[in-house]
Protein backbone atom coordinates (compact mmCIF):
# COMPACT_ATOMS: atom_id res chain seq x y z
CA UNK A 1 0.00 0.00 0.00
CA UNK A 2 1.01 3.63 -0.09
CA UNK A 3 0.48 6.21 2.61
CA UNK A 4 0.12 9.95 2.55
CA UNK A 5 0.63 11.95 5.69
CA UNK A 6 -1.94 14.51 6.76
CA UNK A 7 0.72 17.12 7.39
CA UNK A 8 1.07 20.23 5.29
CA UNK A 9 3.96 18.61 3.49
CA UNK A 10 2.93 15.23 2.16
CA UNK A 11 4.74 11.94 2.60
CA UNK A 12 4.21 9.09 0.19
CA UNK A 13 5.39 5.53 0.63
CA UNK A 14 5.54 3.36 -2.47
CA UNK A 15 5.11 -0.20 -1.20
CA UNK A 16 4.88 -3.52 -2.96
CA UNK A 17 2.33 -3.50 -5.75
CA UNK A 18 2.37 0.26 -6.30
CA UNK A 19 5.11 1.38 -8.62
CA UNK A 20 3.99 4.47 -10.43
CA UNK A 21 2.33 7.48 -8.87
CA UNK A 22 0.10 9.84 -10.74
CA UNK A 23 -0.38 13.23 -9.17
CA UNK A 24 -3.48 15.22 -10.08
CA UNK A 25 -4.25 18.64 -8.67
CA UNK A 26 -7.88 19.62 -8.37
CA UNK A 27 -8.06 23.16 -9.66
CA UNK A 28 -11.14 23.87 -7.53
CA UNK A 29 -9.39 22.99 -4.26
CA UNK A 30 -6.01 22.89 -2.59
CA UNK A 31 -6.13 19.11 -2.29
CA UNK A 32 -3.82 16.84 -4.24
CA UNK A 33 -5.19 13.44 -5.15
CA UNK A 34 -2.92 10.45 -5.25
CA UNK A 35 -3.52 7.40 -7.36
CA UNK A 36 -1.21 4.45 -7.91
CA UNK A 37 -1.00 1.86 -10.62
CA UNK A 38 -1.46 -1.58 -9.08
CA UNK A 39 0.57 -4.49 -10.37
CA UNK A 40 -0.22 -8.17 -10.50
CA UNK A 41 1.42 -9.32 -7.26
CA UNK A 42 1.65 -12.92 -8.45
CA UNK A 43 4.08 -11.93 -11.17
CA UNK A 44 5.25 -8.61 -9.72
CA UNK A 45 4.67 -6.97 -13.10
CA UNK A 46 2.02 -4.62 -14.45
CA UNK A 47 -0.72 -6.56 -16.17
CA UNK A 48 0.14 -7.07 -19.82
CA UNK A 49 3.84 -6.30 -19.39
CA UNK A 50 6.47 -8.78 -20.44
CA UNK A 51 9.12 -9.89 -17.96
CA UNK A 52 11.94 -8.93 -20.31
CA UNK A 53 10.58 -5.38 -20.41
CA UNK A 54 11.80 -4.87 -16.84
CA UNK A 55 15.37 -5.94 -17.48
CA UNK A 56 17.66 -3.01 -16.87
CA UNK A 57 21.36 -3.75 -16.93
CA UNK A 58 23.16 -3.57 -13.60
CA UNK A 59 26.78 -2.57 -14.10
CA UNK A 60 27.84 -2.48 -10.46
CA UNK A 61 26.66 -4.14 -7.25
CA UNK A 62 27.89 -3.43 -3.73
CA UNK A 63 26.94 -5.76 -0.87
CA UNK A 64 27.19 -4.10 2.53
CA UNK A 65 26.51 -6.48 5.42
CA UNK A 66 25.89 -5.88 9.10
CA UNK A 67 24.05 -2.57 8.78
CA UNK A 68 22.13 -1.98 12.03
CA UNK A 69 18.81 -0.32 11.27
CA UNK A 70 17.11 0.93 14.42
CA UNK A 71 13.53 1.90 13.61
CA UNK A 72 12.95 3.02 17.19
CA UNK A 73 15.16 6.07 16.63
CA UNK A 74 13.57 9.35 15.76
CA UNK A 75 14.58 10.76 12.40
CA UNK A 76 16.60 13.45 14.18
CA UNK A 77 18.50 10.78 16.14
CA UNK A 78 19.19 8.76 13.01
CA UNK A 79 20.53 11.88 11.29
CA UNK A 80 22.70 12.75 14.28
CA UNK A 81 24.35 9.31 14.19
CA UNK A 82 25.58 10.03 10.68
CA UNK A 83 27.44 13.26 11.58
CA UNK A 84 26.54 14.84 8.25
CA UNK A 85 27.84 18.25 7.25
CA UNK A 86 24.50 19.33 5.84
CA UNK A 87 20.95 17.97 5.87
CA UNK A 88 18.14 19.13 3.61
CA UNK A 89 15.68 21.21 5.69
CA UNK A 90 12.69 19.18 4.44
CA UNK A 91 14.11 15.90 5.75
CA UNK A 92 11.89 15.91 8.82
CA UNK A 93 9.73 13.48 10.74
CA UNK A 94 6.66 15.30 9.44
CA UNK A 95 7.65 14.61 5.83
CA UNK A 96 9.04 11.12 6.51
CA UNK A 97 7.08 9.65 9.44
CA UNK A 98 8.29 6.41 10.99
CA UNK A 99 6.29 3.32 9.99
CA UNK A 100 8.03 0.60 12.02
CA UNK A 101 9.27 0.19 15.59
CA UNK A 102 11.89 -2.56 15.71
CA UNK A 103 15.55 -2.95 14.87
CA UNK A 104 17.51 -5.44 12.80
CA UNK A 105 20.91 -5.94 11.17
CA UNK A 106 20.44 -6.21 7.42
CA UNK A 107 22.56 -6.64 4.32
CA UNK A 108 22.10 -3.75 1.95
CA UNK A 109 22.66 -4.11 -1.76
CA UNK A 110 23.56 -0.91 -3.58
CA UNK A 111 22.68 -1.23 -7.26
CA UNK A 112 24.00 0.89 -10.11
CA UNK A 113 22.20 0.68 -13.45
CA UNK A 114 23.52 1.19 -16.95
CA UNK A 115 22.18 4.21 -18.78
CA UNK A 116 19.21 3.44 -21.01
CA UNK A 117 18.97 4.39 -24.67
CA UNK A 118 17.88 7.92 -23.85
CA UNK A 119 20.78 8.37 -21.43
CA UNK A 120 19.12 7.68 -18.07
CA UNK A 121 17.07 5.05 -16.25
CA UNK A 122 13.78 6.32 -14.85
CA UNK A 123 12.24 5.62 -11.46
CA UNK A 124 9.40 3.53 -12.86
CA UNK A 125 11.79 1.21 -14.70
CA UNK A 126 13.96 0.81 -11.64
CA UNK A 127 11.05 0.05 -9.29
CA UNK A 128 9.73 -2.56 -11.72
CA UNK A 129 13.19 -4.15 -11.81
CA UNK A 130 13.31 -4.30 -8.00
CA UNK A 131 9.94 -6.01 -7.81
CA UNK A 132 10.76 -8.50 -10.55
CA UNK A 133 14.13 -9.45 -9.03
CA UNK A 134 12.91 -9.77 -5.44
CA UNK A 135 14.39 -6.61 -3.94
CA UNK A 136 12.83 -4.00 -1.70
CA UNK A 137 13.71 -0.36 -2.20
CA UNK A 138 15.30 1.01 0.94
CA UNK A 139 13.74 3.97 2.72
CA UNK A 140 15.13 6.84 4.73
CA UNK A 141 15.88 4.61 7.77
CA UNK A 142 18.00 2.20 5.73
CA UNK A 143 19.71 5.07 3.91
CA UNK A 144 20.67 6.91 7.09
CA UNK A 145 21.82 3.68 8.74
CA UNK A 146 24.09 3.01 5.77
CA UNK A 147 25.47 6.54 5.89
CA UNK A 148 26.21 6.25 9.61
CA UNK A 149 27.84 2.81 9.38
CA UNK A 150 29.74 3.24 6.11
CA UNK A 151 30.34 6.93 5.40
CA UNK A 152 33.07 6.01 2.92
CA UNK A 153 30.51 4.82 0.38
CA UNK A 154 28.91 8.24 0.32
CA UNK A 155 32.26 9.86 -0.48
CA UNK A 156 32.48 7.81 -3.68
CA UNK A 157 28.93 7.78 -5.07
CA UNK A 158 25.52 9.33 -4.68
CA UNK A 159 23.13 6.88 -3.01
CA UNK A 160 19.34 7.25 -3.08
CA UNK A 161 16.42 5.54 -1.31
CA UNK A 162 13.25 5.20 -3.38
CA UNK A 163 10.83 3.59 -0.92
CA UNK A 164 9.63 6.89 0.52
CA UNK A 165 9.21 10.18 -1.25
CA UNK A 166 8.09 13.64 -0.20
CA UNK A 167 5.63 15.61 -2.30
CA UNK A 168 6.62 19.25 -2.38
CA UNK A 169 3.36 21.21 -2.32
CA UNK A 170 5.04 24.17 -4.02
CA UNK A 171 5.95 22.41 -7.26
CA UNK A 172 3.95 19.14 -7.05
CA UNK A 173 7.13 17.11 -7.54
CA UNK A 174 8.22 14.08 -5.54
CA UNK A 175 11.63 13.99 -3.89
CA UNK A 176 13.58 11.07 -2.41
CA UNK A 177 16.37 11.30 0.19
CA UNK A 178 19.86 10.93 -1.27
CA UNK A 179 23.36 10.76 0.22
CA UNK A 180 25.71 13.09 -1.62
CA UNK A 181 29.18 14.50 -1.23
CA UNK A 182 30.81 17.74 -2.28
CA UNK A 183 34.39 18.95 -1.89
CA UNK A 184 35.19 22.19 -0.12
CA UNK A 185 38.85 23.27 0.08
CA UNK A 186 39.89 19.73 -0.76
CA UNK A 187 37.80 18.18 2.01
CA UNK A 188 34.80 15.97 1.29
CA UNK A 189 31.54 17.14 2.87
CA UNK A 190 28.85 14.53 3.44
CA UNK A 191 25.31 15.71 2.86
CA UNK A 192 21.77 14.34 2.91
CA UNK A 193 19.88 16.00 0.11
CA UNK A 194 16.61 15.48 -1.78
CA UNK A 195 16.47 14.32 -5.40
CA UNK A 196 13.62 14.80 -7.88
CA UNK A 197 12.40 11.27 -8.71
CA UNK A 198 10.86 12.45 -12.00
CA UNK A 199 14.23 13.01 -13.63
CA UNK A 200 16.36 10.22 -15.04
CA UNK A 201 19.12 8.54 -13.02
CA UNK A 202 22.65 8.25 -14.37
CA UNK A 203 24.88 5.21 -13.87
CA UNK A 204 26.78 6.99 -11.09
CA UNK A 205 23.79 6.93 -8.72
CA UNK A 206 23.38 3.89 -6.47
CA UNK A 207 20.06 2.61 -5.09
CA UNK A 208 19.65 1.19 -1.60
CA UNK A 209 17.87 -2.18 -1.67
CA UNK A 210 17.58 -5.34 0.37
CA UNK A 211 16.05 -8.77 -0.12
CA UNK A 212 12.31 -9.08 0.46
CA UNK A 213 12.62 -11.87 3.00
CA UNK A 214 14.64 -9.58 5.28
CA UNK A 215 11.55 -7.51 6.02
CA UNK A 216 10.04 -10.42 7.94
CA UNK A 217 10.24 -9.79 11.65
CA UNK A 218 10.55 -6.04 11.28
CA UNK A 219 7.66 -4.62 13.22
Amino acid sequence: MYRVSHHKNHHLSLGDGFLLVFLTRQRSSALVQYRAMHVDKKHALPRGARREDTMLNVWRTLLVGGIPVDYTLSLEEAIAKGHYNRVHPELTAANFPSRRSASEDITITILFFENSDDGCADTFEIRRWFDCQGYLAGGVCELLALGAKRPDYQLRSQIVALDEVWLNPEDDKCYAPILTCCTVSGVGRREVDMADVNIGWTKNVGFVTYAKQLRKGVG
